[in-house]
């Protein structure tokens, strides 16, 4: 383990909740996770402190410290075959890290194992979640997609923390060995994400130049002024259109820097020399040959992290267990597990339109790559405005049409709000909305999108309902993305 001045830190800005003079309860929690890549796995062990905050009945634990304890050296990902995993030898190099690092597995409070692009294709997933289960606090293996990808990257390369300090709006570009993937943070939020087919091991079919220019047209249009035709697919030219996995990326607030990360950005940081016979090295210097002609739409600002920004942000957890006052349409409907949180993002007024519901509501499943009910998930809507009847039906209405045919798939629809109204939207879409599918309603519980909820049995009274919620793959514990559940061996 390396000596505590030598731990890599970010802390987490405190909210003002409650009264700042009441002593607060801080625990520290160990976890390991590890991001296979198509070419590359890298693997941390970090410390997370979490600190109680509130009052009364809105207690719960924020992340106010990470620390990256261990990070081995970067490997190339073990293969049995062009495409197969060889998930013993990752379990092995697992094990030997644990050893190097001085870390016992009965130490480790929570973890996970990411895959991501070409990695996750085929068995790989449950290849790995079985050698690795039992192991490690029972890693739970999870298949990311390019939203996802971005969003871990954000957080573990410092752009999230950035944009938080600068109350500003950071572009994050992640470039990996087969994706690029972008995400905007804004005041401690992610606002947008997006992925691109271009990485040091795919490049686009045309010269490394095409590519380059393709990838910074990409740039631009993020940028506000960036297109002047409402930002539409067809502004793009083919070569960059071609690149696109999602949707483009547009801000409508003045970038205050960009980022980079992924195994690329290393060597654009000048922290790697050597080449591993791929692109990235003369794909970086493509970058930055275009960074230093001031093509970048804003300024660029270089970051410690670079390959392992993904396995980094990857690390935070904290776990509440809450108390809550509860609507459910049939006891037998409990307990519900491992339920991810998405957060619709709302404006900062009284009145939403249900147009605006629904919008927020897909948009929040884009980020976490799942359709409106594919799945049961958890809907965390935090709201300032004031919740008259008008109001509420709007709500109601908007989350209806935002769940498009999962309100009525016959999975549950779970509602978890930050205020008391959860009963009254309870009634409106039982009874005037008429949603048939198992309605779960929880009010005064504040979560965010690296949450996962289990709602248990009722405990002897209606309204006595505990409320676990975990983030980022506490022990036993669901993730936020669609995970795979080791099968231990026999």
């Amino acid at each position: 383990m390396h000596d505590d001045d030598d731990f890599e830190h970010e802390h987490y800005g405190l909210l003002d909740y409650g009264d700042p003079s009441i002593p607060r309860e801080r625990i520290q929690q160990q976890t390991l996770t590890v991001d296979v890549g198509a070419a590359t796995s890298k693997l941390a062990f970090s410390r997370i402190h979490l600190e109680r905050i509130g009052q009364l009945s809105n207690i719960h634990y924020q992340v106010v410290l990470r620390e990256v304890l261990y990070k081995p050296d970067v490997v190339a990902t073990p293969y049995t075959s062009a495409d197969a995993i060889d998930a013993d030898a990752l379990a092995a190099w697992v094990e030997r890290m644990h050893l190097e690092a001085g870390v016992d597995s009965n130490e480790i409070d929570g973890g996970a194992v990411i895959l991501t692009s070409a990695a996750a294709r085929g068995g790989n997933a449950q290849a790995v979640a079985d050698a690795l289960a039992g192991s490690s606090g029972r890693l739970i293996c999870v298949v990311a997609g390019p939203n996802l990808q971005a969003v871990l990257a954000a957080h573990g390369s410092g752009a999230l923390s950035m944009s938080r300090s600068h109350h500003g709006t950071i572009l994050n570009v992640d470039v990996g060995a087969t994706a690029t993937n972008l995400a905007l943070a804004h005041d401690g939020e992610i606002t947008g994400t997006a992925g691109l087919a271009l990485g040091s091991r795919t490049l686009y079919a045309g010269s490394l130049e095409q590519a380059a220019d393709a990838l910074f047209e990409v740039l631009s249009l993020a940028a506000p002024g960036g297109d002047d035709h409402h930002h539409h697919h067809h502004e793009l030219s083919d070569a960059a259109e071609d690149l696109l996995l999602t949707a483009p990326l547009h801000s409508h607030r003045p970038l205050t820097a960009i980022t980079f990360s992924g195994g690329v950005a290393e060597y654009l940081h000048g922290h790697q020399e050597e080449t591993f016979g791929d692109a990235g090295r003369q794909l970086a210097e493509g970058i930055k040959q275009r960074i230093e002609a001031g093509r970048l739409p804003a300024p660029f600002q270089p970051m410690k992290e670079g390959i392992c920004a993904t396995v980094i942000g990857a690390s935070q957890l904290s776990e509440q267990v809450e108390g809550r006052s509860i609507d459910v349409s049939r006891p037998e409907a409990l307990p519900l597990r491992r339920l991810k949180v998405l957060n619709p993002r709302l404006p900062r007024r009284e009145a939403v339109a249900a147009a605006e519901m629904a919008q927020a509501i897909r948009r929040a499943h884009e980020r976490l790559d799942l359709s409106p009910g594919q799945q049961a998930v958890a809907l965390a809507i935090n709201w300032e405005g004031e919740p008259n009847p008008a109001a509420l039906r709007d709500m109601a209405s908007g989350i209806v049409q935002g769940l498009q045919g999962g309100a009525s798939s016959g999975a549950p629809l779970v509602l978890v709000f930050d205020r008391d109204y959860g009963s009254s939207i309870y009634k409106l879409l039982r009874e005037d909305l008429g949603v048939s599918n198992d309605v779960v309603c929880i009010g005064g519980l504040e979560l965010t999108e690296f949450d996962v909820v289990d709602v248990a049995e009722a405990a002897g009274l209606s309204d006595a309902i505990p409320v676990a919620v975990k983030v980022m793959g506490m022990r036993r514990s669901g993730w936020i993305f669609p995970a795979i559940e080791g099968r231990a061996r026999k």
